[in-house]
């Protein structure tokens, strides 16, 4: 009977998932620890989000575009477009938080490749308040 209510649960936590992920909007909530990456399309909006106890940290982020298959819509003139500006953008606007938002546009992280359609790129993970504290300490 255990067994059965824990396939149960397995079964609606990833259908909350599925739910989550709809809309063009990416929610993301994670583990402690785990490292997560997501993509979303230009214009649209990603959530990142920690359980209690747990602080955002960004470990990668890329406003722009490195591949054609990620969005494959609109103008695709180059897969070799690179923000240096995101991670630097997010992690002043997500590290630290427990909740964080962000939009896929040119008006939060710049325009680094005109003309070509872009994505959010972002690898992140949720720890413990403290360690982020230190990681902190030690970047500066």
């Amino acid at each position: 009977m255990q067994a059965h209510l824990i396939k149960m649960k397995t079964w609606l936590l990833l259908a909350c998932i599925v739910i989550l992920l709809h809309d063009g909007t990416a929610w993301l909530w994670h583990w402690k620890g785990m490292r997560t990456t997501n993509s979303v399309c230009q214009n649209h909006k990603m959530n990142l989000k920690c359980w209690h106890g747990t602080v955002i940290k960004i470990h990668y982020a890329n406003y722009g575009r490195t591949d054609y298959y990620t969005c494959p819509r609109g103008h695709l003139l180059t897969d070799d477009c690179v923000n240096k500006r995101t991670k630097k953008i997010a992690k002043r606007l997500c590290n630290g938080k427990r909740r964080c938002k962000l939009k896929a546009s040119s008006r939060m992280f710049g325009n680094s490749c005109r003309g070509t359609t872009k994505y959010l790129e972002v690898t992140f993970s949720c720890v413990d308040p403290d360690d982020d504290k230190r990681n902190v300490e030690v970047n500066n």
